[in-house]
């Protein structure tokens, strides 16, 4: 039976069992397997329904899109191919599949160094978020608001996390050993920050049950083992040490990751922990999460001048990145407007004197937002100047690029383009687009609106494919025709009841033939401003319009 392990992205290590026959891959909350990236506003750049897995009893085949011909924003890869939303690719053992920030890959039977997706190894489990903890009894439930006391009255973290585990021990009479450990948010390694012993000379017994740390890190959940020699035979310090009996709680950040876990063992055979015992060490865990939380807080409060000096000035170099005035071309108007959604942004434009009179048109979106984006803006700006600068063919321009900046692949960052190029001598505009939405073109004479550039021709974002091929489009703009290019924070704006913009209302004011692009770029922002008043703007806003003067 084939199995779906995520090797790249983040719920790194996760695994799922294929036993349907359709499988919907995706960011919405019914599809099959959900997908949702570790900032969320990242995970936006997965579909809906991004892919779907078929089998014919026999074979397995995915497929971009949600299946019913509608493709996905970003495309899928199958082994650094992009695959079609039209037909079915078929799939092999140890396929690598590509969905944005996602690496997952395609087993036909598992190899031994991943288990089985299944935790019904683990004694008793106990959802993190559960409010049991208030069912207990009274004497329980003041000794739980004793330590939750003591624990939110300091913001010392070196003896806050030792008290944490002596409250535990002085309760849990049972327990031989009390654990803290906290994951390393860079290396994703365990790190024990505090071990605590009944006994004295037991105090360089420093090995703990891994196994259970990670499952409980994964789940969020209490995990008790009443038998882990054997349900973990494999576990040497289990073996080693003769646990008995061992439970484990998460401790959770304020945006619900696990950050840590709070773990107790005995080698007491004949009192073992019990379920009530795990719903009591997930309150004592959800109090020392809250402690932490306020004790890292407090941290970062030190801290904070400094950084708003910094980021300030990051944001005014970021700034400084975007052209300082607007371009004066004969018979041509321009509008240009950024908005970012924090005092960094991602969104990148720009307006590039070329040879012979030419002029260069970019409008970016960096995967993310704040100082990373920025960073990663900040290089794709220069390379893109340099390569238009010097290679007169827009689609080799852009795939030189693309090449340079491969480096996004290792922090799984990405840039999607619209690039046009304008010869004002033959009104000749040549695009080419990389993942972004399609700028839009009015007819002067007319007022019909289409995408400019076809979607079989746009290729996937700067950063994503080695070596891509991409397309350059061209149509000549004539006397009255005007274009706009926006980022996905223009039409993807938020109302106070999360309704997106959309492109419909940016269709219904550019059609109206009246507006010259000035007055087009100011009304598109004032209808945004008016869909979201009363909401925080939740991603970075970019607009450029030029059009040909009538």
């Amino acid at each position: 039976m084939p199995y779906l392990h995520v090797a790249k992205g983040p719920d790194q290590g996760h695994c799922w069992h294929l036993t349907k026959p359709r499988i919907i891959l995706g960011r919405d909350k019914h599809c099959d397997i959900v997908l949702v990236g570790a900032d969320p506003e990242k995970h936006k750049t997965i579909s809906q329904k991004h892919a779907v897995i078929t089998s014919d009893g026999a074979s397995y085949f995915i497929a971009d899109g949600n299946g019913e011909g509608k493709a996905s924003h970003n495309h899928t890869f199958v082994n650094q191919n992009m695959i079609s939303h039209l037909s079915r690719t078929p799939l092999k053992d140890r396929d690598v599949i590509r969905i944005c920030d996602f690496t997952l890959v395609f087993y036909e039977t598992l190899p031994p160094e991943i288990p089985e997706p299944d935790s019904s190894d683990i004694g008793y489990a106990l959802s993190h978020d559960s409010d049991s903890v208030f069912t207990q009894t009274a004497e329980k439930l003041k000794l739980l608001l004793e330590i939750g006391n003591r624990l939110v009255n300091t913001l010392d973290l070196n003896a806050l996390l030792p008290e944490v585990v002596d409250s535990l021990l002085a309760h849990f009479r049972q327990a031989d050993r009390g654990f803290l450990i906290e994951m390393d948010p860079a290396t994703s390694g365990l790190v024990p920050r505090v071990l605590k012993t009944r006994h004295v000379e037991e105090s360089v017994a420093t090995e703990f049950s891994r196994s259970i740390v990670r499952q409980c890190l994964k789940t969020k959940q209490g995990l008790l083992s009443r038998e882990p020699t054997l349900q973990f035979p494999d576990s040497d310090s289990i073996i080693g040490q003769a646990i008995q009996s061992v439970m484990a709680a998460p401790l959770m950040s304020d945006d619900g990751r696990a950050i840590g876990v709070l773990l107790l063992d005995s080698r007491n055979a004949k009192k073992k922990f019990t379920e009530e015992d795990l719903t009591f060490l997930v309150g004592v865990a959800n109090q020392a999460s809250i402690a932490l939380a306020n004790a890292q807080f407090h941290q970062h409060a030190l801290v904070n001048e400094a950084y708003k000096r910094d980021l300030e000035l990051a944001r005014q170099v970021t700034r400084s990145f975007l052209p300082a005035q607007l371009p004066a071309l004969e018979g041509y108007q321009f509008f240009a407007c950024n908005e970012s959604a924090q005092a960094v942004g991602g969104d990148y434009y720009d307006f590039i004197a070329l040879p012979n009179g030419r002029l260069g048109i970019l409008v970016g979106d960096v995967a993310g937002k704040g100082v990373p984006a920025a960073l990663v803006m900040a290089r794709f700006s220069a390379e893109a100047r340099a390569s238009l600068r010097t290679e007169p063919r827009l689609d080799v321009a852009i795939q030189q690029v693309n090449d340079v900046m491969q480096i996004l692949v290792a922090t799984d960052r990405f840039v999607t383009l619209a690039a046009l190029t304008l010869d004002p001598a033959t009104h000749t505009l040549t695009v080419t687009n990389a993942g972004h939405p399609a700028p839009l073109l009015r007819c002067g004479s007319t007022g019909k609106v289409e995408d400019v550039g076809s979607e079989e021709h746009t290729g996937p974002p700067i950063g994503v494919v080695e070596c891509y091929p991409y397309v350059a489009q061209q149509v000549i703009l004539q006397p009255g025709d005007c274009v706009i290019l926006f980022s996905d924070g223009v039409s993807e704006a938020m109302d106070v009841d999360a309704r997106q913009f959309g492109t419909g209302p940016l269709k219904a004011i550019l059609r109206d033939v009246s507006l010259a692009p000035g007055q087009l770029g100011e009304r598109i922002m004032q209808a945004i401003k008016h869909h979201a008043a009363g909401c925080d703007q939740h991603d970075d806003i970019t607009l450029v319009c030029l059009g040909r003067l009538a």
